[in-house]
């Protein structure tokens, strides 16, 4: 479990740093940030589907439709002096493999929002709706992340500055089809 959690908390970490050098003015900032989060799920993905893999296999199962809500509901705290004008942006994501024979599939969804100020607190509140064709959702794992980022001017200006803080954590089994899953975070900037 520890293993998968720090596989996760890396991947975020080297996709987004990926995404840094890679970001253009901020105006680009959601279409360029998606490369680098798209690597960071790759590799979780693989983690995962390595994990279950090493789990004993049943018998062959027909996959059904499991689907439900996850909502992660994150509390920021923010350092003295953060700047009223920055822009803070919470994005989360949810992901299984399906490694039953015969079925072999991945699927993830994920979404990001922006984040509410208020003093030194902002919040933010992203909720995934997910539909997952699974033969053993008893069995499958989900793992969850959250990547906070602060951007604060525009690249190439001074003052400019990023900031990012990221969570991670697995489910050790889908909810129950039609369930809402909440997840709390909190961390800082």
């Amino acid at each position: 479990m520890k293993t998968m959690k720090f596989f996760f908390a890396m991947a975020c970490v080297l996709g987004l740093a990926a995404s840094c050098f890679a970001q253009n003015a901020d105006t680009n900032a959601t279409t360029t940030r998606t490369s680098g989060i798209q690597a960071a799920r790759a590799a979780a993905l693989r983690a995962l589907k390595a994990h279950d893999q090493g789990s004993a296999e049943g018998p062959a199962t027909s996959p059904a439709l499991t689907s439900g809500t996850l909502t992660f509901s994150v509390t920021i705290n923010l350092h003295p002096g953060f700047p009223s004008s920055g822009k803070i942006y919470c994005y989360a994501y949810a992901e299984t493999s399906e490694s039953a024979s015969p079925v072999s599939a991945d699927f993830s969804d994920d979404g990001e929002v922006a984040a509410t100020m208020s003093g030194s607190t902002a919040t933010c509140t992203v909720t995934l709706i997910y539909g997952w064709y699974l033969a053993t959702p008893s069995s499958d794992s989900v793992g969850l992340g959250v990547t906070v980022g602060a951007v604060f001017g525009t690249k190439g200006t001074i003052p400019y500055w990023e900031n990012y803080s990221t969570w991670s954590s697995e489910l050790t089994s889908v909810p129950a089809s039609g369930s809402t899953t909440t997840e709390k975070v909190a961390t800082s900037l």
